[in-house]
């Protein structure tokens, strides 16, 4: 397959992203670096070894999957690097994001849907969540993202050691409004659904290696365009096969349970979130992921008591 001039890119950002990943492992055996060799950076890094040869290897892959993922990957990195200027960046970031779709939504009394999707906001929200959590709660709820919303209330349900004067309260109203909003847009529920069927039904078509990474755009016929199935874990059988959706579950895990401080929150609800959507199809979500990832690899996040 002639590789096009943007899949060229998308090759090289990722190989320079395992370059410097490396080379930061290396230099951690030296004293210098800050990010650590722990099972998390391996599991991200073999990921995007399946991302790399799934695109390079189908004629229907599409590069989104991969600029997403090099975009996790040099967050990660960075946030090791720079820990401290990472946390200002990300203090600021999560001051910012949520006031977009709560402006928005303020103006018109409607769904944010000028500035970006409501979804990618909200996932954007949940990533830098612990850095603003009393402005981010009514800025997800803003985007009225029912995935965001009940992917808060889980963690916030599993990692109980955290708000524990609060939690009952803001679990309930997440509740409330989550299950408000599923009743309210029912239709939307019902074309989910279909849209994992219809993934599912093409992932067992290849169940082993799937049809190329970032190639759900091209496979679906309902919704062509569409860069996923409205799940990570649904869209990784489709397009990269039971391979690519262990390796990409084995990196949540991994990336979760080596988290530190309470920024184990923020990345269990994006891992949640991803159920039931992709927000790391974008690469700015997946930025902020690979940030706040990093950090937590590295230094004990200092969030809002």
């Amino acid at each position: 397959m002639n590789l096009s001039a943007t899949i060229h890119g998308a090759v090289t950002l990722f190989t320079l992203s395992l370059m410097l990943l490396a080379l930061s492992i290396w230099a951690r055996g030296r004293g210098r670096a800050v990010v650590r060799a722990t099972p998390a950076t391996g599991a991200l890094a073999f990921y995007g070894v399946v991302l790399v040869l799934s695109t390079v290897t189908s004629p229907l892959a599409h590069p989104l999957r991969l600029w997403a993922w090099g975009a996790l990957l040099a967050g990660y990195l960075l946030a090791g690097q720079a820990p401290r200027l990472t946390e200002r960046a990300l203090s600021v970031v999560a001051v910012v994001l949520p006031l977009l779709p709560l402006g928005e939504f303020l103006l018109t009394g409607q769904r944010p849907a000028t500035l970006a999707n409501a979804n990618i906001l909200a996932a954007g929200i949940l990533a830098v969540w612990p850095y603003s959590r009393w402005l981010a709660l009514p800025g997800i709820m803003a985007t009225m993202s029912r995935g965001a919303l009940l992917a808060l209330g889980s963690a916030e349900l599993l990692l109980d050691r955290w708000w524990a004067t609060y939690r009952p309260q803001v679990v309930a109203i997440i509740a409330i409004v989550a299950v408000g909003l599923m009743l309210a847009r029912p239709a939307t529920v019902a074309r989910r659904l279909d849209t994992w069927e219809r993934a599912l039904r093409l992932a067992a078509e290849r169940p082993l290696l799937g049809w190329g990474a970032g190639s759900w755009r091209v496979l679906d016929t309902v919704e062509p365009g569409k860069p996923h199935a409205d799940s990570a874990l649904i869209t990784a059988l489709a397009e990269t096969g039971a391979v690519g959706a262990l390796a990409l579950g084995a990196a949540a895990v991994l990336v979760v349970k080596h988290a530190q401080g309470r920024a184990r929150l923020a990345l269990l609800a994006v891992a949640l979130h991803a159920l039931v959507d992709d927000p790391l199809a974008w690469a700015g979500v997946a930025l902020l992921t690979g940030l706040m990832a990093g950090l937590t690899q590295t230094v004990e996040v200092n969030c809002e008591t």
